[in-house]
């Protein structure tokens, strides 16, 4: 590995096989194909777009804001992440733009920084991602797990 692109489409590539597209809230990842010494991933296709466009439009956020879509991304969210916690991994980069829709199924993509919780050696303090950091972090803790 070259760059620290490389190294982040390895450890996608490496918590997606793990999830085995065997959950409905997790985007699938369908095909690997490398071309000219980089990863190219073939993912379901999610055709609505990302919480955060959802979010930011204007004309449908009354009708897509509703109780009862809240109700329903919040409880299919937790699912996914009860799994991806199950097997063993945190997702560490959770926000609006990583949350895929099609209708009303949401599924969470983008794991390049997923890191498995198991696994030997600290876990960098570091979250680049404002919108989720874990609150040990957010309380200057160095430490961070799963809990």
């Amino acid at each position: 590995m070259s760059t620290w692109t490389d190294c982040i489409a390895i450890r996608e590539l490496v918590a997606l096989q793990r999830f085995e597209n065997s959950h409905s809230h997790i985007v699938q990842l369908y095909e690997v194909h490398r071309a000219s010494n980089k990863l190219m991933f073939v993912f379901e296709y999610m055709p609505d777009g990302n919480l955060w466009q959802v979010l930011c439009n204007e004309s449908a956020r009354d009708s897509n804001l509703s109780p009862a879509f809240i109700q329903s991304i919040t409880k299919q969210l937790v699912k996914a992440l009860s799994f991806i916690h199950a097997t063993g991994y945190i997702h560490r980069d959770l926000k609006p733009e990583n949350i895929l829709f099609r209708g009303t199924t949401c599924k969470i993509a983008d794991f390049g920084l997923a890191r498995l919780v198991t696994q030997d050696g600290p876990i960098t303090d570091y979250v680049s991602t404002r919108w989720y950091r874990a609150p040990e972090l957010l309380l200057n803790s160095s430490r961070y797990g799963a809990p």
